[in-house]
């Protein structure tokens, strides 16, 4: 379709989402054409499975200065080299491809990108040359303040809308995320709706769950919570909820599974205790993604009360294991959550109305479990394979301009 295709992605060394996203994309697209990919690192999963693949996938390791020394002007300066080692990079694979063709610039060459700076840089930097696709997976103006470091905030705002008013191809995660995408004055003709997928294998899962009655009738109410435990993912909120169902006499528990920063670790432990939640609520921290499916097979619920969030990967990991979702009515959790079908949607930042949801739900165990049942019918809609014949779709139209 194209001559080549350069995914530039930090933190594959790793197993955050946005990570996950980029690996299972060139994966899929290396099976039909060469994918070259460029981070920060890799994890020894990841550098064995290419070891494995077909020779049209190759890899190559930037390394990532972090100047720690410059404390909180550390962040931003980071960035910014790292974005000028990718440009450089970007360079020198198009120079390098064009001394192995005789005729010059006769296919642009597509570069997928997973960061709003690094698809503005590249666009600008290399004009027709290069086909970026901005993979959106959200963005600096939803997200309360706080959120980020100050000086990375600033170069989000001013490279956002220039990525996407750059870029050949515009990939929305949810319909919330398209919306965004317009209002950056971007025409509709080149964003492309193509959500994230799913494959239960990477959380542990290697058979379709079946779930027995009893543990939909066992008490107490098993609430899980997966995600990092920072307030732009709402865990203030369902801790005050947890400490309504408390009140309420609810017979539950809550597992919080995450990893946080210290100050946000210890606002949460500081919260736990305060509203006399420590027999009740348990931090776990953050756990091996490749045993996730363990903890959803145990619990009756999944709580996702994010305070923004384009297309939570906790949800779909959720449905895959035929769990309900309790979630805000925002971003992509109202795209994958059918309200009242495969869970319950309730407003962002509403602790007594995400606490009813629980207690309505632990009063009607039936209802749990039919929704269980609906959640696993709903997942076999996102898969990696879709996903990735989406991308390629998309590409061939680029073949024709």
């Amino acid at each position: 379709l194209m001559s080549s295709i350069l995914v530039l992605c930090d933190g594959l060394a790793l197993d955050g989402a946005v990570a996950t996203v980029a690996w299972k994309q060139a994966i899929g697209l290396s099976e039909f054409q060469q994918v070259h990919v460029v981070s920060d690192g890799f994890s020894k999963a990841r550098l064995d499975q290419a070891a494995e693949s077909s020779e049209s996938l190759t890899l190559e390791c930037l390394k990532r200065p972090r100047f720690r020394f410059l404390r909180r002007f550390g962040h931003l300066t980071s960035e910014l080299v790292w974005i000028y080692l990718l440009v450089s990079y970007t360079g020198r694979y198009l120079e390098a491809l064009d001394g192995r063709s005789q005729v010059k610039n006769v296919r642009p060459v597509v570069v997928i990108c997973h960061s709003h700076p690094v698809a503005a840089f590249v666009a600008r930097w290399f004009g027709k040359r290069v086909r970026v696709v901005m993979i959106s997976h959200g963005d600096i103006f939803h997200r309360p303040a706080g959120t980020y470091d100050p000086g990375v905030s600033w170069l989000y705002r001013r490279t956002t809308g220039p990525a996407h008013l750059n870029a050949s191809l515009n990939v929305a995660l949810s319909p919330s995320m398209r919306t965004r995408i317009i209002g950056h004055g971007v025409s509709t003709t080149t964003i492309a709706l193509i959500p994230n997928g799913i494959d239960p294998r990477d959380i542990g899962l290697e058979k379709k769950p079946l779930t027995p009655l009893s543990h939909w009738r066992s008490s107490p109410l098993r609430i899980l919570y997966i995600g990092r435990l920072e307030m732009v993912k709402g865990v203030d909120v369902l801790i005050k909820a947890a400490a309504h169902l408390k009140a309420k006499n609810i017979c539950f528990s809550l597992d919080l599974i995450g990893g946080s920063s210290r100050v946000s670790g210890l606002m949460l432990e500081k919260s736990i205790q305060e509203n006399n939640l420590t027999d009740l609520v348990r931090v776990v921290g953050s756990v091996n993604r490749n045993v996730l499916a363990a903890h959803y097979l145990a619990a009756h619920v999944v709580v996702v009360p994010s305070r923004d969030d384009p297309l939570p990967t906790v949800v779909l990991e959720a449905m895959a294991c035929g769990r309900p979702v309790v979630g805000t009515d925002t971003g992509g959790l109202r795209f994958l959550i059918n309200h009242g079908h495969t869970g319950l949607l309730v407003p962002v930042n509403d602790v007594l109305g995400l606490a009813e949801a629980l207690i309505h739900l632990n009063q009607r165990r039936d209802l749990l479990e039919a929704m269980g049942d609906a959640a696993l019918s709903r997942v076999a809609e996102f898969s990696w394979q879709s996903n990735v014949n989406s991308l390629r779709q998309e590409f061939e139209r680029f073949s024709h301009c």
